[in-house]
């Protein structure tokens, strides 16, 4: 029988994922390739169990090469490609072999595959059409030493086909990156390329977007500018490199960047709900709450009808079309106090994807605030079969944890803390949640130096620990954190307190998770200490974040009495008192906000919009425009 499918990869040093990636393939395909290109670690051995096809190759810093010498000895009639740290389910598979079973390998045409990337906790995955999938002719080979591209070389045109197929990434998590040394390798073989003169527009791209995972959004910026300016907007790329310079003006919080930038490159394109929740999200930075939230729900209207027809039509990613409207209505519905359709965007955010720890996380928060935990146990184990699935029981576990939940804490963890699921400082915190001071050192004997050296956290742990149960012995452990150190000793031996800029922050710190821990005597006795305008500050915003409004107003309202409110404080306050129709005060608040700190722009965009007098909307409108003239631009202000 002819082989349909042969699988092409390249590795080296890949042991801690390459047995999940060849296991998810090799009951649906007829062959598999591997080259290694000086692995050190057991990856050779590994692909040996799967294949008899495994040859080395020795690295030159050039990945088509490498991909080359793989389609050498491929004998399918369709190439696939994948890396290690990538994988495929049944489904997929099973979609791509019935599509490929339909039609005749020709010398023109490659085929996209959709590759979703998870980038690791609190970020959202995204999907990315690449060529994945080609005829097994001499004629398509690959080019460029990096982000290399299978090219058609006799055909002067090139057919593109699109296959709704998904291939599952992993590596661009942080610590994937980091234990790699990814960032630098890519960053060298560009830096040859550049010495020979070899960077074209879609290099540029890829440079900067190679940047912005490194966090140097300026430089990153300048490589996606020439991209743009050189580049074919004709090209799949092209769209990827427009939504890259958007998320460095984004994260660089230059909200009118972006808004002057979507305006300009993104207009023609708001039918699609990706654009359509980008949009809104650069409303909602720039302070157009309301705006923002329309926008957000048109964006999500489009998303779910695509998904309701079976027809997706999206920008760059179906992923986010649906999840950044679908997030952020949760959370703009969460700060208004709507708790109902804040837990209704969360449950289909996590039928949509089960393992979004982000969502998962939020969803405990807000039903904890009305459901008994029983109820959510039930709930969790619908939507994400937290209870019958070992994954999905570890990650409801540690988040039940890091958010102080003790009856959620008990049910999924209570009997696995010390079974290897649980790192240090997830099980010196469930000690604190349950209060047993027995657990807590027994978690402690096991802890090496080095670890409480290298782990902040531990050390932070150790010292609520102390706190709590007035355990002096325990404040050898750590005498490294100098400043935690003495904050603790302080308050154990009743000294007077230090009142620096970092004491201070230490107290809000400490102060805030003795509350969330509900361990109301130490709670008491260290803000008896630390009474002063800086921590009650936080603290009324901490309790007002934390849905604790009644305790947050009474905080507020020491700070208003004594004339020691902050410019952030005033700013949340006249949010809330906005989200509960009391617009009047609200709009008090924010002219008090402004007069502290002129420079937080996007609170004089808020009152604007809150504003129902036409005089003192254009009285806040030339203040705005007297700071920042650039944002006479948005024509929503005029």
């Amino acid at each position: 029988m002819t082989k349909l499918i042969s699988v092409c990869m390249i590795v080296k040093n890949e042991e801690a994922v390459l047995n999940r990636c060849l296991q998810s393939i090799s009951a649906l395909v007829d062959e598999i390739i591997v080259v290694d290109t000086g692995s050190s670690d057991a990856t050779k051995a590994i692909a040996l169990k799967f294949t008899n096809h495994v040859y080395d190759f020795v690295w030159i810093n050039d990945f088509s090469a490498a991909r080359n010498e793989a389609l050498k000895y491929a004998t399918g009639r369709f190439i696939l490609t994948l890396d290690a740290d990538e994988y495929m389910d049944e489904a997929n598979l099973s979609l791509l072999r019935d599509s490929l079973s339909k039609v005749e390998p020709r010398t023109d045409t490659l085929y996209q595959l959709k590759v979703v990337n998870y980038k690791g906790r609190n970020q959202p995955t995204t999907e990315e059409p690449i060529f994945r999938v080609f005829a097994n002719y001499s004629n398509i080979s690959y080019v460029r030493p990096i982000h290399e591209q299978p090219k058609t070389h006799s055909s002067p045109t090139t057919k593109v086909v699109p296959l709704p197929v998904k291939i599952y990434h992993s590596g661009y998590t942080e610590d994937v990156i980091k234990s790699k040394n990814k960032h630098e390798r890519n960053m060298n073989i560009f830096s040859e390329m550049q010495k020979h003169s070899q960077l074209g527009p879609y290099d540029h791209c890829m440079i900067g977007r190679q940047l912005i995972m490194m966090d140097l959004h300026e430089e990153a910026l300048e490589h996606l500018q020439k991209a743009l300016k050189l580049g074919n907007k004709k090209e799949v790329w092209y769209k990827h490199n427009l939504i890259s310079m958007l998320e460095v003006y984004l994260s660089t919080n230059k909200a009118i960047d972006a808004f002057i930038f979507m305006e300009k490159h993104f207009t023609q394109y708001l039918h699609y709900p990706d654009i359509r929740g980008l949009y809104a999200m650069v409303l909602e930075r720039l302070g157009f709450w309301s705006l923002a939230k329309k926008e957000y729900e048109e964006a999500y209207k489009i998303a779910e009808n695509q998904i309701k027809t079976k027809k997706e039509d999206v920008f760059v990613s179906g992923d986010l079309s649906f999840r950044i409207p679908t997030w952020n209505l949760a959370i703009m519905n969460e700060n208004e106090q709507n708790y109902n359709p804040t837990i209704d965007y969360l449950a289909k955010l996590l039928i949509a994807n089960k393992s979004d720890l982000e969502s998962i996380g939020k969803f405990i928060e807000i039903a904890s605030l009305n459901e008994k935990p029983e109820i959510i146990i039930q709930i969790l184990e619908k939507l994400i079969q937290a209870d019958s699935e070992i994954t999905s029981n570890a990650i409801v576990g540690k988040l039940s944890i890091s958010l102080n939940k003790l009856e959620l804490a008990r049910h999924y963890c209570d009997d696995k803390l010390l079974s290897g699921l649980y790192n240090p400082s997830e099980q010196l915190r469930y000690a604190l949640i349950i209060s047993n001071v027995t657990l807590f050192q027994s978690v402690l004997n096991k802890l090496t130096s080095e670890l409480i050296l290298q782990d902040p956290m531990v050390k932070r742990l150790i010292a609520l620990g102390i706190l709590i149960w007035e355990v002096k012995e325990w404040s050898s452990l750590i005498e490294s954190d100098v400043l935690l150190s003495r904050f603790t000793s302080q308050l154990l031996n009743e000294d007077v307190p230090e009142h620096s800029d970092e004491a201070e922050e230490m107290a809000c710190m400490i102060i805030s998770e003795l509350y969330s821990l509900q361990q109301w005597d130490p709670y008491e006795t260290t803000l008896s200490h630390y009474e002063t305008p800086k921590v009650i500050n936080y603290l009324a915003n901490f309790f007002l974040a934390s849905h604790q409004s009644k305790t947050a107003l009474q905080y507020y309202q020491h700070l208003l009495d004594h004339d020691a409110m902050y410019a952030n404080s005033y700013a949340n306050l006249a949010f809330y008192k906005y989200s509960q129709k009391e617009t009047s005060e609200a709009l008090v608040l924010w002219e008090k906000a402004i007069n502290l700190d002129p420079s937080r722009k996007k609170l004089y965009i808020q009152y604007y919009e809150a504003c129902q007098d036409p005089i003192k909307k254009q009285m806040m409108k030339k203040r705005l425009l007297d700071i920042e003239p650039q944002y006479s631009a948005i024509r929503l202000l005029k």
